[in-house]
């Protein structure tokens, strides 16, 4: 699985993710997708044949009103000039927030969550979501985009999360 992000989760992109996916500020979707869309422009060599937005549950699209991860998807696919597949995948259960969970239970917790929508897939995908952190929804994603057809799944974020283990010990001269 090949990963490319835009920015670190930090700072001025995490709040302007957070003010899009949790405030409902629409008004930064396109600013966000505009420079997703440039950086795609010169981070990918390879030619793409079409664009998904990783979907959210109808539930909790229907709560949000939008799918962060479709706002950005749409410049992106523009100058890339590949398909938009608005359809390609479905979320069919909707579990605990990823936000909430450790790695082991985010990969859990996306397991047979996607499957096939109504648009067919082929050739390479490029796969756009707002935050790339252990990557468990991104492998179940593309999991399911290459059991129908394509050839490979390229992942795009607008921002990466940080993720560190427990700092290591710092050992002191003469202890």
């Amino acid at each position: 699985m090949f990963a490319r992000s835009l920015a670190a989760y930090d700072g001025v992109v995490r709040d302007a993710i957070r003010a899009l996916k949790f405030h409902g500020r629409r008004d930064v979707a396109a600013p966000l997708g505009r420079l997703l869309a440039g950086f795609a422009a010169h981070a990918l060599s390879e030619p793409i044949d079409a664009v998904v937005a990783v979907p959210l549950h109808p539930a909790r699209l229907a709560a949000r009103g939008f799918n962060q991860a479709a706002l950005l998807a749409d410049p992106v696919a523009r100058v890339m000039r590949a398909r938009p597949l608005a359809d390609a995948l479905r979320r069919v259960r909707q579990d605990a927030p990823q936000v909430t969970l450790g790695a082991g239970a985010r990969r859990a917790n996306v397991a047979g969550v996607f499957t096939p929508g109504r648009e067919s897939v082929r050739g390479v995908v490029l796969l756009v979501d707002d935050v790339f952190s252990t990557g468990a929804t991104a492998a179940a994603c593309a999991e399911t985009l290459v059991a129908m057809g394509a050839a490979r799944v390229v992942i795009l974020t607008l921002a990466r999360a940080i993720l560190t283990r427990n700092p290591p010990e710092i050992v002191r001269a003469g202890r």
